[in-house]
């Protein structure tokens, strides 16, 4: 059984007699010092206004101290202790929780900020990680709330980062922003066109319920509001991922 009071010491040290039960604390201080060594400062009759000297005053008996450190002691452990973990828990949480929120504000700050090169770098690399990890998929909401983006450059980066977590989709968010995803094969702007067309390939082959979808969309496309440059290279990149996503399903049927 611990000593009473290296029990009290150790709920001192963590703050929580000061922080929950102050009156307890003040307590439990008034009861130790009560129970010292038994020396006390006694002035001396003979000489008032002299030196102070010490005598011996008896002890208590020794058994009613040894029930009292006892229930001391079990006291504390019953009560305090219990409190001490979980009061460490919930801060922990709260720590992780704010960290969380943090994070979530920054990615959404970093993929829109106005130095491009340093969010491409970073959209670079999540998109490699998630290839390899779902740490970033608890983020999915966020970069879905990207897709309608009106800089370009950030659809870009999202569709992109979107196909590479669709692997770790075994909530199925995909569901509820496939329909967003897929009009972005014919977005205003060319390039993102081709991102989305590219990105539909790695979409469809980790979640191949889409395919017969994607593949239906891209088949009624319509390119005419590209310019005759950009229009051929927008045509070859559906060819690819309709090639891709053909080869695919016959492989699937072929093992079946």
């Amino acid at each position: 059984m611990p000593d009473a009071g290296n029990v009290f010491r150790f709920c001192l040290s963590r703050k929580i007699i000061r922080r929950v039960l102050p009156t307890a604390k003040k307590c439990v201080i008034l009861i130790l010092a009560c129970r010292s060594d038994g020396m006390a400062d006694v002035t001396d009759s003979k000489s008032v206004g002299g030196d102070t000297v010490r005598v011996q005053v008896p002890p208590s008996a020794p058994e009613k101290s040894t029930s009292f450190d006892r229930g001391l002691s079990i006291f504390f452990a019953l009560y305090f202790l219990p409190m001490t973990w979980y009061t460490c828990r919930e801060k922990v949480s709260n720590r992780k929780l704010w960290r969380l929120i943090t994070m979530k504000e920054a990615i959404v700050a970093k993929l829109t900020a106005k130095d491009d090169k340093y969010a491409c770098a970073l959209s670079d690399k999540i998109i490699s990680e998630s290839q390899e990890t779902d740490e970033w998929y608890e983020y999915f909401d966020d970069f879905a709330s990207l897709l309608d983006h009106p800089k370009s450059l950030v659809r870009n980066r999202v569709l992109y980062i979107l196909a590479a977590n669709a692997q770790w989709d075994e909530e199925n968010r995909f569901d509820s922003i496939i329909s967003d995803f897929l009009t972005h094969i014919t977005d205003e702007k060319p390039i993102t066109a081709r991102q989305c067309i590219k990105a539909l390939a790695q979409v469809g082959l980790t979640k191949p319920q889409y395919i017969p979808r994607i593949l239906s969309c891209l088949q009624d496309a319509d390119l005419s509001r590209y310019k005759d440059s950009m229009r051929p290279l927008i045509e070859k990149d559906m060819e690819e991922t309709k090639k891709t996503l053909a080869t695919s399903c016959h492989g699937k049927r072929a093992v079946l």
